[in-house]
Formats: C-alpha cells, structure tokens, sequence
C-alpha cells in the first residue's frame, strides 16, 4: 500500500481519529507527554479543533476504531501518525509496539514503512536493554 503524505481528516472524522491516536499510545504507563502533545498539536493547528482537548477525549480501542473509520484515506493519515506517535515514546516499550501492531491489524495496514518502523522500534527496544544491563553489571561490583 502506498503512503500518502496527507495529513488531511474529514472534519466529521478528527474526533474518532484523535481519540484512536490516544488509544494507541495509552499503554498501561499512559501516553507521554510528547506523544499527548503531538496529538493536541494536530487537533489545534492541523485539523483546525482547538476546542476538542486531549485530556478531555476518551480513547477508543483498534475495534471501536476500525468500526468507525471505513474510508481508507482517513485509515492510511491514522496508520500514518500512529507510526510516528510511536516514535515519540522514549525509552520505547515492547506494550507500545505491540499497541501499535493491534491497531495497524485491526485497520487492515500493512507497508514497507510499517515494517522498517517494527524493525528498527524492535531492534532499539534490545539494544537499549543490552546497555542497562551491561552497565548496571559494570557498576553492580562497585555496590
């Protein structure tokens, strides 16, 4: 599937889609910070909905979210910023990823920039775990 470099929502959509986007990031820690402020970012200056305000949204789950998301022009902008919302989670957690995988499911995507962001997500999960392990046995002596 090709990827559109449009961002653009159909104004009836912008609610359900934010409220798709803060549940693909709403892991058992909740979003961070950046990735609420990425969001309200899109509401206010993007989809023009600064009275629509992330903490007052509730987030939908990849079925409530593919239930009411049919067209898929609006499925590819959510895959699209799911993917870099994604990215904006730091450190990034195996549950994130895993998050992401439901929705990117639920909507039927699947891309190659879906499958580089995986791999290079996945790889940045185990490298990062193989450097606190190996400087916490350097220092774990010392104690």
């Amino acid at each position: 599937m090709p990827l559109s470099l449009s961002f653009f929502v159909e104004p009836e959509s912008v609610s359900v889609v934010a409220r798709g986007l803060l549940g693909s990031v709403s892991t058992s820690e909740g979003a961070s910070q950046e990735q609420l402020r990425l969001i309200q970012s899109l509401l206010d200056y993007l989809w023009n909905r600064p009275d629509l305000k992330i903490h007052e949204l509730s987030p939908i789950n990849s079925f409530e979210l593919a239930l009411a998301v049919k067209d898929e022009s609006t499925r590819i902008v959510f895959h699209n910023l799911q993917m870099m919302l994604e990215l904006c989670r730091h450190p990034q957690t195996e549950e994130q990823l895993f998050l992401g995988e439901i929705y990117a499911e639920s909507l039927g995507m699947t891309s190659d920039a879906l499958q580089v962001t995986r791999d290079y997500l996945h790889s940045g999960v185990r490298k990062a775990a193989e450097d606190a392990n190996r400087i916490f046995n350097k220092f774990l002596p010392l104690r």
